[in-house]
């Protein structure tokens, strides 16, 4: 490359290249929010009818059963649009002062980072939720191995609760859209040293 470094007509693969990675970053956010963050349990069946003087009502039941959630929209496209839209407005404000396409790497990091920082204060102010059924079956003998009942969620979508969603979901983004991005440059690079 000339001294213009990266703000070449070539820039703009790099500039592609960075806000595709980005996406990508901000989809696998979209996934660490459905599988990897803390949901809330939610009641899918209406309440018993009761007594306008009671003050409650208790349920008695032998296990939860899946019924539905968390949807998968809004942050299924919001993730992904939003990290584009941060990935590319990066890189192209960096292409014009860096020297090297690696540099834009920063661009990954910095939309992935942002976007699951985002992520992680939306799943705290509202919580993915997930909507359960408590059944009450006499028949019922899955018991843990202290025998009381198991807590699981029966058909539920898994949930891989490994860290909190504040440190969980800026990390993957930043990591996952830096991967894609190297993967991408070396891709890139092995394609030019092959025409040479």
């Amino acid at each position: 490359m000339s001294e213009n470094g990266i703000r070449e007509p070539v820039a703009a693969h790099w500039i592609v290249l960075a806000s595709f990675a980005s996406a990508v970053a901000g989809l696998a956010v979209a996934f660490g929010w459905r599988y990897g963050v803390t949901r809330s349990w939610l009641d899918a069946d209406a309440p018993p009818p009761v007594n306008p003087s009671d003050t409650g009502y208790f349920r008695v039941y032998d296990y939860v059963q899946y019924v539905s959630g968390p949807t998968w929209w809004p942050i299924t496209w919001v993730a992904p649009v939003a990290a584009l839209v941060v990935g590319a407005l990066v890189s192209i404000a960096l292409g014009r002062f860096l020297r090297s396409p690696l540099q834009l790497i920063a661009a990954t990091l910095v939309s992935g980072g942002s976007v699951g920082a985002g992520a992680a204060w939306w799943a705290r102010s509202e919580p993915p939720e997930i909507r359960v059924r408590m059944v009450a079956d006499p028949y019922f003998g899955d018991l843990g191995p202290t025998g009381a009942a198991r807590l699981d969620i029966y058909g539920g979508p898994p949930l891989f609760d490994t860290v909190h969603a504040g440190l969980l979901l800026p990390v993957l983004g930043a990591v996952i859209g830096a991967a894609v991005f190297g993967v991408g440059l070396a891709v890139s690079t092995l394609r030019t040293r092959r025409l040479i």
